[in-house]
């Protein structure tokens, strides 16, 4: 199952789906892109045609298929005039269909909508484990958006773009393996496919990484745009020094925080945890014959601060006690002016020499979110949207 589509047009959707279907068998010229959709989850278990529909009515498009063509278009597009005086005109066969009821009032209930900002000030003595909230938090509910072991053969085309003119990441025995790049910043790349929504709060486990020999690059990043080092909001930025492996935090294309120097034999478990005080960073759109595709109402981008916490697991495989034993946080920091999604790679790869054991992402709960601090011993304020 690949993960959900983020801030694609409905358009830009459709087609990538013909494609992962039947490669080069449509045509899909006419598919128009109409409006940006800020999240679509296909699945498996439903048609190609389903899909379609839904997105179809997500922008107010119609879609049909003709001799190997795929047509997608917005509702209105084209209009054909009857002309009664025309030759061809047969008013008996005319036939005209109501679909729907009329009605003089309405009323639509949504979900429930956050009601106002609550903080919450929490002093740390040491010993308490974990900081109740004192409302309930307003947040999406948790999901699992990738899960990926790297059991195959070779990369799975549905998650990950990969930009690797020297042939440096492959994928064998159980694990992703990195050797060597370009020695240029941004041109060996493993990209997710699709974008990081950054409302609401997440939790993105880059793996179990052990190096090889000495690297450089970033593990995990987060990026505004096409990733580069300038262009990453958050990420973990090694660099080789006298021999070794130096770890530190990347935000906003700037090293900060913390710096950890790598030792051989050891694997390194990198993790990065997001939290927004907007459940939603983009709105949806709505549509109507007053607003047709293109002219939605809504779709209004939210601003938002983001609080990032990037942490390193040292795990020393001759400790036992390592692996149970607390993770380093390299940063811990509020980040403002993120996009409302951002590009997700999990190398960047100057020259980089190592192995991944596993990826996965996480969309966090409300639940998650209250415990997120806890085992910290910290004097902070929490600021969240409540119910």
């Amino acid at each position: 199952m690949r993960g959900a589509f983020i801030n694609r047009a409905a358009g830009d959707i459709l087609r990538q789906l013909v494609n992962e279907l039947l490669p080069g068998h449509f045509d899909v010229t006419q598919v128009v892109d109409l409006d940006v959709v800020p999240t679509y989850q296909s699945s498996p278990q439903k048609t190609w045609s389903t899909h379609a529909a839904e997105l179809g009515i997500l922008t107010r498009g119609r879609y049909f298929v003709l001799n190997g063509q795929v047509v997608f278009q917005g509702i209105g597009t084209n209009t054909y005039a009857l002309d009664e005086t025309a030759a061809t005109f047969a008013a008996g066969a005319l036939k005209l269909v109501s679909h729907g009821s009329q009605a003089n009032d309405v009323t639509m209930i949504g979900s429930v909508e956050p009601q106002a900002y609550v903080t919450d000030y929490f002093v740390g003595d040491g010993v308490t484990l974990r900081f109740n909230l004192s409302q309930s938090p307003f947040s999406r509910t948790s999901s699992t958006i990738l899960n990926e072991e790297w059991t195959g053969a070779a990369l799975n085309q549905l998650n990950w773009n990969a930009l690797d003119p020297g042939s440096a990441i492959s994928v064998s025995q159980g694990k992703l393996q990195i050797n060597g790049g370009t020695g240029v910043d941004g041109q060996t790349l493993l990209e997710f496919v699709e974008k990081i929504d950054t409302g609401g709060a997440a939790y993105l486990q880059h793996g179990d990484l052990s190096f090889s020999s000495n690297s450089d690059g970033v593990i995990g990043g987060l990026y505004a745009g096409t990733p580069s080092i300038a262009a990453c909001v958050a990420g973990f930025r090694v660099t080789p020094v006298a021999g070794q492996n130096v770890l530190q935090a990347l935000v906003n294309g700037t090293l900060t925080g913390t710096r950890l120097t790598t030792q051989a034999g050891h694997r390194y478990v990198f993790a990065t945890r997001v939290f927004t005080s907007e459940g939603y960073r983009r709105e949806f759109l709505f549509h109507s014959s007053d607003h047709p595709a293109g002219d939605g109402r809504g779709g209004v981008v939210s601003a938002a601060n983001v609080r990032v916490v990037l942490e390193v697991h040292d795990i020393d495989p001759a400790n036992p006690g390592s692996l149970v034993a607390p993770s380093l946080v390299l940063y811990d920091g509020l980040v403002s002016n993120v996009p409302d999604a951002c590009s997700y790679a999990l190398i960047n790869a100057a020259s980089m020499h190592g192995s991944i054991a596993f990826t996965r992402i996480l969309r966090i709960s409300d639940v998650l979110v209250r415990s997120a601090f806890a085992g910290r011993r910290f004097s902070d304020k929490v600021d969240r949207i409540t119910d």
